[in-house]
């Protein structure tokens, strides 16, 4: 694991919302605010991942996360180094993560390749965070695992 350390990026309106690490999600919240509050925190972020990796689909978050990160690049050549190994981790077809993406939307990103840029992957990020949001998170907060986390108040249990 250990994909959710620094996944706090921007992803929609909820940006413009300040959200602490030690926010735990309440009932009244959003299901955006509730999922970046949950994202925020490393071990909520990891809990998400694990029930994500009982579903087969963690690299949607996997891939995500590792999107947030290469925004913060500067440097042009790390910039390139990074996208191609996004590209050909997550988006190339028949890859070791592949995301569900179509294949105009494929193209398009390989296009990109010879001049990337921080904002090459977004609609591909946008795609795996409605995949992620709509069809597990809601199952996620249903989960007893997620309900054992909140009430021990982010803290994951220790196994003895």
């Amino acid at each position: 694991m250990g994909n959710c350390s620094s996944s706090s990026g921007p992803i929609n309106n909820v940006q413009r919302i300040e959200i602490k690490e030690s926010d735990l999600p309440n009932d009244e919240d959003s299901d955006d605010i509730k999922f970046m509050k949950v994202i925020k925190i490393p071990s909520g972020c990891e809990l998400f991942e694990l029930h994500l990796k009982k579903q087969y689909t963690e690299q949607h978050l996997t891939f995500w996360v590792e999107v947030q990160q290469f925004r913060n690049l500067n440097n042009p050549p790390e910039i390139e180094k990074v996208a191609n190994k996004l590209f050909n981790t997550f988006i190339k077809k028949n890859s070791v993560k592949e995301v569900n993406l179509t294949e105009v939307l494929v193209s398009q990103i390989k296009e990109s390749l010879a001049t990337p840029h921080k904002d090459m992957f977004l609609e591909a990020e946008r795609i795996c965070l409605d995949l992620i949001k709509g069809n597990h998170f809601f199952t996620f907060l249903q989960s007893s695992e997620y309900k054992t986390w909140r009430a021990n108040r982010g803290n994951v249990p220790t196994k003895k």
